[in-house]
């Protein structure tokens, strides 16, 4: 939904042209390392994005949508998210119309999923009403998940259970890597590391996990033996 990834280059292939020519679109207040994202409060930001995921639903016949609210925020100026939340209702209540009319289309149900902070009180606080997204019934996943390139092994599952309708499915996020604390170094997660969480989840309630940044090469188990048993055990 706001990816910064390769922000500190104008010049990366990834940008939008939106991004690239119009700076004061951006989150300027809230620079970091890899540059800084887009201000959803913009109109032509909103449109943008609600653009992208017409053309998704038109080009392709999938089984599920993600809106990666995790990629990244902020998407608001600091102070302005409670005025601004009405926002991002609009954006994810599109995205379930457009899904509807996909539906239909393809003939088959397509889910909803969002990705979203590891508490609710975080995601509320960045503008994310993922409580009332549920009620009213435009999503049909909810991902909590830790940010930045971590696994949140505390993450109040049982809070996010009790403010989701039961129809509603919660599937944590398990990243590639760990930080325990903010003052330790990042680490790459073993599969013991992973089959772990994953099992304190289960225990939990949950009845599914999700597997982020589980891929092949840099950003996967390093040991690609112990990836393929991690992949047939792990649920």
């Amino acid at each position: 939904m706001n990816d910064i990834h390769l922000n500190n280059n104008e010049k990366a292939l990834m940008h939008s042209e939106l991004w690239r020519q119009n700076p004061e679109f951006r989150l300027e207040r809230h620079k970091s390392p890899n540059g800084t994202g887009l201000n959803y409060a913009c109109p032509e930001v909103r449109k943008r994005a609600i653009a992208l995921i017409r053309e998704y639903f038109a080009r392709f016949d999938m089984d599920g949508f993600e809106l990666d609210w995790m990629r990244t925020p902020p998407f608001f100026i600091g102070g302005t998210e409670d005025e601004n939340r009405r926002v991002l209702d609009e954006i994810v209540r599109t995205a379930r119309r457009i899904l509807r009319m996909a539906e239909k289309r393809c003939s088959h149900k397509i889910k909803l999923s969002v990705r979203v902070p590891s508490r609710p009180e975080e995601a509320l606080r960045l503008g994310l009403d993922v409580a009332g997204w549920a009620r009213r019934g435009w999503i049909d996943v909810v991902t909590p998940c830790a940010f930045i390139d971590s696994t949140d092994g505390s993450m109040p599952l049982e809070i996010w259970r009790a403010l989701l309708p039961r129809k509603v499915e919660l599937i944590p996020g398990i990243d590639i890597l760990t930080k325990p604390h903010p003052d330790t170094p990042v680490f790459h997660n073993l599969a013991e590391f992973v089959n772990g969480y994953a099992a304190a989840f289960f225990y939990r309630g949950v009845k599914d996990i999700y597997l982020f940044n589980h891929m092949d090469r840099l950003t996967g188990l390093r040991d690609k033996a112990a990836y393929q048993e991690l992949l047939r055990h792990a649920g």
